[in-house]
């Protein structure tokens, strides 16, 4: 998907997060074949699925501080954030146990 589509889908007129949302893009991209194991653009509910994951992802785009100890998802995490979280420790463990 483009910027622009994706910019359309979110309501966004200005630039000002045009240097963010590619980020946002490859994430919410990754996060759908974490999820199901491709993203085939052709398909309604893959697009659905992706654009979703972009909404969630620019509105709830900060992590709040609940402890001293440092940073850690809050209870009024998302669950699109949580998911992030939970396929990058998946990841970190799989490389981990093969290296």
């Amino acid at each position: 998907m483009t910027l622009e589509q994706v910019k359309d889908y979110l309501r966004i007129d200005g630039d000002e997060d045009d240097n963010v949302l590619p980020l946002m893009m490859q994430a919410a991209e990754e996060f759908v074949i974490n999820a199901v194991g491709t993203f085939d653009e052709s398909k309604a509910r893959a697009k659905m699925l992706y654009l979703a994951a972009m909404q969630d992802i620019y509105e709830n785009r900060t992590l709040t501080s609940t402890s001293t100890q440092g940073y850690s998802v809050s209870s009024n995490a998302t669950l699109m954030m949580r998911s992030l979280i939970t396929q990058l420790q998946i990841e970190q463990i799989t490389e981990a146990e093969a290296g």
